[in-house]
């Protein structure tokens, strides 16, 4: 459970929160589903990375092959 006044504090945005016209408890819920879904979202995106650096390498070797 998010502690609001905390949260508010650290994230100084209470004027955003309070024009978005979202009760409290709806972002609560929003957070929870975001903390449960964190451990997946990191795997998911160390998986790209790591595509990425494999790409980056081949496109790095064939450049120096071709020299």
């Amino acid at each position: 459970m998010l502690d609001q006044e905390k949260f508010f504090n650290t994230y100084k945005v209470q004027e955003a929160f309070e024009d978005s016209g979202l009760s409290w408890d709806t972002l609560e819920k929003i957070y929870e589903d975001y903390t449960r879904r964190l451990p997946e979202m990191k795997k998911i995106a160390d998986r790209l990375q790591d595509e990425i650096f494999m790409y980056i390498q081949f496109i790095t070797d064939v450049r120096i092959q071709s020299i």
